[in-house]
């Protein structure tokens, strides 16, 4: 059997070799927040900067449709708070974050990304994954 792809789709499969973040799947399995699984795609490419800085209204667009939230508030409690709590609990990554203020108002949100190095840190992970998905 052989399969004929349309010489458009080759810049798109032979590209795939770079530009691409890879991790594991079972860690966005466990996760019920869509702007969990999102945001910790976005911060796995950057892991290796330790540190990546995001205009609100940047980062609300890479969300999809976290632009609804506009006020600041609602968008850190309903949107960031949640995402990161998923991201520390149920991946291979702890993140800290800080928002930044220009005048009154917030303007950029600086994200501190560390790799889970504690074995038994992992393990809860894994444990909690487990617990999670396992009664589905």
């Amino acid at each position: 059997m052989r399969v004929k792809l349309d010489d458009l789709l080759k810049p798109y499969l032979l590209g795939l070799k770079k530009n691409f973040t890879q991790f594991e799947f079972m860690y966005t399995l466990a996760m019920k927040s869509k702007y969990g699984i999102r945001l910790y795609e976005i911060l796995r490419s950057y892991e290796f900067r330790h540190e990546i800085e995001f205009g609100v209204e940047e980062l609300k667009a890479m969300l999809l449709d976290a632009a609804k939230y506009v006020a600041f508030k609602d968008f850190r409690v309903n949107v960031i708070d949640v995402a990161v709590n998923e991201i520390n609990n149920l991946s291979d990554i702890n993140v800290e974050y800080e928002a930044v203020k220009w005048g009154r108002s917030y303007s950029r949100i600086k994200f501190t990304i560390y790799q889970k190095q504690d074995l038994d840190e992992r393990f809860q992970t894994w444990k909690k994954i487990n617990d999670i998905i396992g009664g589905l």
